[in-house]
């Protein structure tokens, strides 16, 4: 499973390439099938189940992937634990004072490092 093998004798089997999978043993033929909508598998997957949603994504291992809502966001590929679903985006804020000026940072963490400041 996750293989297939066209040529007979000792002709090595080939892989099903990233994205796809098959359950089949003993393929003869090109088998594989495509991972679902927004997800990926690794290579020689052998059940839909290793096809896991993208990140911006949630569902199930092999199910159907939809995308998060706004203000939401997931990090993470799969379905287990935190990866399971699209969490709401945390907005932190920071004050920094200096000089003249107050400057006022937000952070996102649907976007790691991004800063936006304010001076007034």
């Amino acid at each position: 499973a996750g293989k297939y093998k066209i040529a007979t004798g000792d002709a090595v089997c080939n892989n099903c390439v990233a994205g796809q999978y098959s359950a089949a043993i003993g393929a003869t033929s090109n088998v594989c099938q495509g991972c679902p909508s927004n997800s990926n598998g690794p290579e020689a997957s052998n059940e839909q189940t290793d096809c896991t949603c993208n990140t911006g994504y949630s569902g199930t291992d092999g199910g159907v992937c939809l995308q998060c809502v706004a203000g939401k966001y997931k990090a993470n590929i799969g379905s287990a634990g935190t990866a399971a679903s699209c969490t709401s985006s945390a907005v932190m804020y920071g004050r920094a004072m200096g000089g003249p000026y107050t400057v006022t940072a937000y952070v996102h963490t649907s976007i790691p490092g991004l800063f936006i400041f304010y001076t007034y």
